[in-house]
């Protein structure tokens, strides 16, 4: 069978209208933005208010014993009634200390809907990755460990750093020897982004 040009041009316009309607149809199916979906089960729910807490929890380092300081922390606000009446649910995830474990453990969480905040990660090397993960998946970011400058020139609406700036712990280190009457300060550093 020949077909001329005008009988292709019809099955092709006849292609590309069924592909448009089925683009529409999928667009129009497709879940709701993670985002989206997040902030109304977080303005409609009553229930525990879930936190993720990831860092390398199984290793024997400083950072890996924030771990108890966050169980106590949610144990003291659970105790005392919670936030409204509702109390947290702290879920710990061990991110290993390496990049890759950090953002599957990143991806995993902000997936999940329920999940409102995560705390952590303990280095910079994988918080910086795993951040904007977070934001683009409407996930409030608290990183009470790094330290990475990167973190705040990326400008996130959802990421809360509470470390000292290092400029700010000069300046009260400064005003400290002063006060003390130290003549002479020595500053040992390494000359990078921090």
């Amino acid at each position: 069978i020949k077909f001329t040009g005008k009988e292709i041009m019809k099955k092709y316009i006849v292609l590309v209208i069924c592909c448009l309607a089925l683009s529409i149809l999928a667009v129009s199916c497709r879940k709701a933005d993670i985002a989206d979906e997040r902030a109304r089960r977080a303005e409609k729910s009553a229930g525990e208010i879930q936190i993720a807490a990831v860092g390398a929890w199984s290793q024997d380092n400083d950072e890996a014993k924030a771990w108890n300081g966050m169980e106590m922390a949610v144990e003291e606000i659970n105790r005392t009634g919670g936030i409204r009446g509702r109390k947290f649910h702290l879920i710990k995830k061990d991110d290993k200390g390496t990049v890759d474990a950090s953002l599957l453990v990143a991806e995993e969480i902000s997936g999940d809907p329920d999940i409102v905040a995560v705390i952590g990660h303990t280095s910079s090397f994988s918080t910086v990755p795993c951040s904007g993960i977070y934001e683009s998946k409407g996930l409030l970011h608290i990183s009470p460990i790094a330290k990475s400058p990167e973190l705040l020139e990326r400008n996130y609406k959802l990421f809360i750093d509470v470390q000292m700036k290092t400029g700010r712990a000069a300046k009260y280190l400064a005003e400290y020897a002063r006060d003390k009457g130290y003549g002479q300060v020595a500053i040992c550093y390494v000359y990078d982004d921090y």
